[in-house]
């Protein structure tokens, strides 16, 4: 499960006190690993203390970002001042992202390059469709990576998904779909009976 590789209980909610509370959090985090420093032990891959404090404020940083960032997306009506804004911190954060060395994923990637796109594309912003979306594609990313789980060349799996994707929102392609599927489900009623 992609959950538990990429932070286990950690989700939407969590994430969202953590940018929130991400100054004190990360204090936090600061007080407690200056505090296990051992200088006797140190060797030339340890973080020293001012390694510490840099990489906890660019944490802080980070955080504070995409905090905003997504309190820019979710600005309902969003005029094209607003749109602008929203990408400049989402470009910010992606700045930040790349700094830590972060791997750019298709959830950032998208954040990056398409959201904005999609508020100017949508009446009302995605204010209220921003959420739903996420929960959905978390849903389905699930089922696409254990189809494609074998496939070791990631552009090759993007490439194959996309196709799908694309082929199966055809109105034609989704009209024979549902002719198939209540098919099926009048014959499995008939059997039953």
């Amino acid at each position: 499960n992609d959950a538990k590789k990429h932070g286990g209980q950690i989700n939407g909610v969590h994430v969202r006190i953590l940018m929130a509370y991400c100054k004190d959090f990360m204090k936090d985090v600061e007080d407690f690993l200056v505090a296990e420093l051992n200088p006797e032990q140190g060797t030339e891959n340890s973080f020293g203390k001012d390694e510490i404090l840099e990489l906890c404020h660019d944490c802080e940083t980070y955080l504070g970002l995409w905090d905003a960032a997504f309190a820019a997306v979710h600005v309902q009506d969003p005029t094209e001042e607003d749109c602008n804004r929203a990408q400049l911190i989402i470009d910010l954060a992606m700045e930040q992202h790349r700094k830590l060395k972060f791997s750019v994923t298709p959830k950032t990637h998208g954040m990056e390059k398409h959201v904005v796109a999609q508020m100017r594309k949508f009446a009302g912003g995605l204010a209220k469709l921003i959420e739903h979306w996420v929960e959905h594609y978390h849903q389905i990313g699930h089922g696409y990576d254990m189809q494609w789980i074998n496939q070791p060349n990631e552009e090759r799996k993007a490439v194959i998904r996309s196709n799908r994707e694309f082929t199966f929102s055809h109105p034609e392609v989704v009209k024979r779909r549902d002719q198939i599927i209540n098919n099926i489900k009048r014959k499995t009623s008939e059997a039953v009976v």
